[in-house]
């Protein structure tokens, strides 16, 4: 029995649509969308009514697979073809899953039973299908079983009569008859859809050998329960996976040659060949799409080389090859200096006149010396939130720049970070640009320690005196410190930032200690005990509980944190360029010696330990 289609449709809109319905062809769903989109610019006011038939006919191409859908909206197989958020930051779908009926419904229903092109068919009889089960607390209709028949029915009649518009509908077509079928639990329909799975494989192979075989191996993958796959099945799957592997990784053939899809593809492999037990086979696949990323590094630009050299070198460390890694390494910084060629210096004026820097000056020197030095603890301050308020403004500003992620590469070539985008790694960017920050320090910090000199007499005596009275500078690390701070006043910055660095962080384990928090840790080799790095002292609970935000934040930028300046790793490790030891370098070291400096760790009354910057 066919059930009426009783919702008002415009006559232009129903003509455009049955033309479409009764080709013999291949069928565009968007295609045809697009044409009932513009008939319906065309048509005269519409009422109620009308709105709501012509919802009904549209807006059911309107809804895309889940497949073509990043972020799910709704907990079903469709979902909107597009979403907007208003000035309320409601979020408008289209087309709105929620305001569908039973008269809708059973209008799709009876669209399906009537349809004549299997791509139509299969559509209204799927919707049919879903939204009442999505729907199923405020619809009266329940789900019938029918409609999810027709449905697979109609996406596998498409497939073998070549009808969808493309191959990629193809292949959502038969992962969609795939899921509805082992829904219902239709042992025949699900058989069915094995053998046109296998089928389509073999025709896409035979017509483009750059067909989309992930989409194969994504439905085979995903539902292999339900495809009740026999051994043969498997060596069927993997054969087209390795021909792919084979084809793609070959640079002798350009047409074919990706190491991209090579990649996927021996990835692909290597689920299959682990499930069978075959490890050895999949570590074969990987190294032979590796050995194809390496082809293709050799052609490439010196950037794009290290960054595919790198990506790959960590490929060979999981699969426990330190021969590969080692031969990757090396070409790594074979490229390091073509890279370095590539990138080009933008710079941005800063226009500050002299009068407000000597003002500026002025008002951090304070009444007195010890003033002064806290003024000039402050002065060279990043703070956190001011500089995570800054990005944002600047991802409104720079909304493109804001999607783009960063990388940090090292002068051999290394990448010592990748920073996201501002939404996915807002603190990555912060710490990136509060490094960006606190480069640009180093000449103020300059002129304020002149100022200091000029109205209090600072010099090396003073500043040393100054730093006796703190608990974290010791007789045994003033030695030390003051021999990089003479360094600093006479103009060698490269002794004075090597001298200075490690006895700041000394004296920042120090703090840790004396808030109680735990500073070493034993050595399995030795039998005795290390000291905690300084990345341990500045993330320790106790740390960040008692010591500023701010405070810890900076160190952590100068310091610690690839994605910041991050002095001490680079020094220690022997990786920063010598040019980095200038002034502005070592101003910045001197003013974090003076900021620990104003560390005082006091007790309360209740015995708790309480660090208070006086």
């Amino acid at each position: 029995m066919v059930t009426q289609m009783a919702l008002e449709i415009a006559p232009a809109l129903e003509t455009t649509f049955q033309e479409a319905d009764r080709s013999e062809g291949r069928l565009d769903v968007n295609a045809l969308r697009a044409k009932l989109v513009a008939v319906m610019t065309d048509l005269p006011a519409d009422t109620p009514e009308l709105r709501k038939g012509n919802f009904a006919l549209v807006g059911a191409l309107d809804f895309q697979h889940r497949v073509l859908h990043a972020d799910p909206v709704w907990e079903m197989h469709w979902q909107p073809l597009s979403t907007a958020v208003d000035a309320e930051g409601n979020a408008r779908h289209s087309p709105e899953a929620r305001v569908v009926d039973d008269e809708i419904v059973g209008h799709w229903s009876a669209r399906a039973e009537a349809a004549h092109h299997p791509v139509l068919r299969s559509r209204y009889a799927d919707l049919a299908w879903e939204l009442p089960r999505f729907r199923h607390r405020e619809l009266k209709l329940r789900p019938d079983v029918t409609r999810a028949r027709t449905a697979i029915d109609g996406y596998l009649d498409s497939v073998e009569r070549s009808l969808t518009a493309d191959d990629f509908d193809a292949w959502n077509d038969i992962g969609r008859a795939l899921e509805l079928a082992t829904t219902i639990n239709d042992a025949a329909r699900m058989e069915r859809a094995k053998r046109v799975l296998l089928w389509f494989l073999a025709d896409c192979e035979a017509r483009d050998p750059r067909y989309a075989f992930w989409r194969f191996d994504d439905i085979a993958w995903s539902q292999s329960r339900a495809l009740k796959l026999n051994d043969d099945d498997r060596a069927t799957i993997v054969a087209a996976l390795e021909r792919q592997l084979g084809s793609r990784s070959k640079l002798e053939d350009p047409t074919l040659f990706d190491p991209h899809v090579a990649r996927d593809a021996a990835d692909r492999l290597g689920r299959w060949r682990d499930l069978a037990g075959e490890q050895g086979e999949a570590r074969r696949a990987a190294h032979v799409a590796g050995r194809a990323f390496e082809a293709a590094a050799g052609l490439a630009s010196g950037l794009t080389a290290i960054t595919w050299l790198g990506d790959q070198a960590a490929r060979y460390r999981q699969l426990g090859d330190q021969e590969s890694v080692a031969r990757v390494e090396r070409a790594i910084r074979e490229r390091a200096d073509a890279a370095r060629g590539e990138m080009k210096r933008f710079s941005v004026p800063l226009s500050v006149t002299s009068e407000e820097v000597s003002a500026w000056a002025d008002q951090v020197a304070g009444e007195t010396l010890d003033e002064g030095l806290r003024n000039f603890a402050g002065a060279g301050l990043i703070g956190q939130s001011s500089s995570e308020s800054a990005v944002l403004k600047i991802a409104e500003l720079a909304p493109l720049s804001a999607h783009i992620p960063i990388s940090i590469m090292g002068d051999d070539g290394f990448t010592r970070a990748v920073i996201g985008s501002v939404k996915d790694d807002l603190d990555g960017r912060t710490v990136h640009h509060a490094a960006q920050l606190l480069s640009q320090k180093g000449p103020f910090l300059n002129v304020a320690w002149k100022k200091l000199q000029e109205r209090h007499g600072a010099d090396l005596n003073k500043l040393c005196e100054w730093l006796a009275r703190n608990q974290f500078f010791p007789v045994a690390r003033l030695r030390f410190v003051r021999e990089g701070l003479a360094a600093w006043l006479a103009g060698d910055m490269l002794k004075a930032v090597h001298v200075m660095v490690p006895h700041a962080e000394a004296a920042l384990r120090d703090v840790l200690a004396a808030l109680g928090g735990g500073v070493t840790r034993p050595d399995t080799s030795g039998g005795g005990f290390h000291v905690v790095l300084l990345g341990d002292v500045l993330n320790h609970e106790r740390f960040k509980a008692h010591v500023p935000e701010d405070v810890r934040f900076h160190f952590k930028v100068l310091y610690q944190d690839p994605r910041g300046l991050n002095v001490r790793n680079e020094l220690a490790h022997g990786l920063a360029a010598f040019e980095l030891f200038g002034l502005g370098l070592a101003n910045l070291v001197v003013h974090s010696i003076i900021l620990i400096g104003t560390f005082r760790v006091q007790r309360d009354s209740a015995h708790e330990d309480n660090p208070t910057p006086n």
